[in-house]
């Protein structure tokens, strides 16, 4: 699992995009759901993302893993009810990467 420091870094960095968008002309909805999936994965919010479970606040990585394997199925058969597919896109690429999966973090926090 990766380090409180580094998630707290992307879910402060996807605040800062959404605060950033103020348009109606962009899809919030992926970033909304990377700073959900985190704000959970740090126990900011009781209430898992993709599950909508609301006794598995502050999660253990086994299951961070089991909300992703919901996240991921949920992206592929389509989302629940009242959640876009970008915003379960954004759930479950925030949940694989707050694992230790990949390299590549959600939200992109260098600067040209």
């Amino acid at each position: 699992m990766r380090g409180t420091t580094v998630i707290d870094g992307q879910y402060h960095a996807a605040r800062a995009v959404l605060a950033d968008l103020v348009d109606d002309f962009h899809d919030n909805g992926w970033t909304q759901g990377v700073a959900d999936a985190l704000a959970w994965v740090r126990g900011y919010c009781e209430v898992s993302p993709a599950s909508v479970d609301q006794s598995r606040a502050w999660p253990s990585v086994d299951e961070i893993v089991a909300e992703y394997v919901i996240a991921r199925s949920q992206n592929r058969d389509g989302p629940g009810e009242g959640a876009g597919p970008s915003w379960i896109c954004g759930v479950e690429q925030a949940l694989f990467w707050a694992a230790g999966g990949g390299e590549d973090m959600p939200i992109k926090t260098f600067r040209w």
